[in-house]
């Protein structure tokens, strides 16, 4: 798109909804090319996604969506219809999963995020301990990720609970969101 917005055919481009809306639909057609075309929904997962790109892929009306799960469930365990989608969450409980944050006020506070469901493993194959550590007596797989849930349910991941830090005040600090501030800065390509 921006080629031909450059090209000298283009001499005055005025942002009037209709032209908006059909700059994005043109650049949605060509990502959707892009991607081979022949797709419903495009569903992400195994880390969050940089915020300019969730919010690009959110203004073009890119059918994406952001989901979580882990090998110990099958592997799904949050989703959400591309539609419905509430941006930087991962989605709600998956059909037949429960899912709950270990907090005081699990919309407020983070806190470790459990779930159990029909897709939740019985157990590690000839490893009781390694079950023993993750699989609780009521059936809530620990995952070791900490996160939030809002009214309707939506997850949102705020971090690993082996790299969180505390700070000096007590305030916990998340390396993945340090992380994803530097990667949205002017200058920075990518942050470790």
């Amino acid at each position: 798109v921006l080629p031909k917005l450059e090209t000298p055919a283009t001499k005055l481009l005025m942002k009037v909804p209709i032209v908006n809306d059909m700059i994005k639909a043109t650049v949605c057609k060509q990502v959707v090319a892009a991607f081979g075309g022949q797709f419903q929904e495009v569903v992400i997962g195994g880390a969050s996604l940089n915020q300019e790109v969730e919010q690009f892929l959110k203004d073009i009306e890119f059918p994406y969506t952001v989901g979580y799960g882990m090998t110990e469930c099958g592997p799904i365990i949050a989703y959400e219809d591309w539609k419905s989608f509430k941006p930087k969450s991962c989605g709600k409980a998956a059909h037949r999963m429960e899912i709950k944050i270990l907090s005081p006020d699990p919309m407020n506070v983070v806190g470790e995020i459990v779930c159990r469901g029909a897709n939740t493993m019985l157990g590690y194959y000839k490893n009781e301990e390694a079950t023993a550590e993750v699989l609780d007596e009521d059936g809530w797989l620990h995952t070791g990720d900490l996160g939030v849930l809002d009214a309707e349910g939506n997850l949102t991941i705020k971090g690993r609970s082996k790299n969180m830090l505390l700070s000096s005040n007590g305030q916990n600090i998340y390396p993945e969101e340090v992380e994803d501030k530097l990667n949205n800065m002017p200058y920075v390509a990518e942050s470790v």
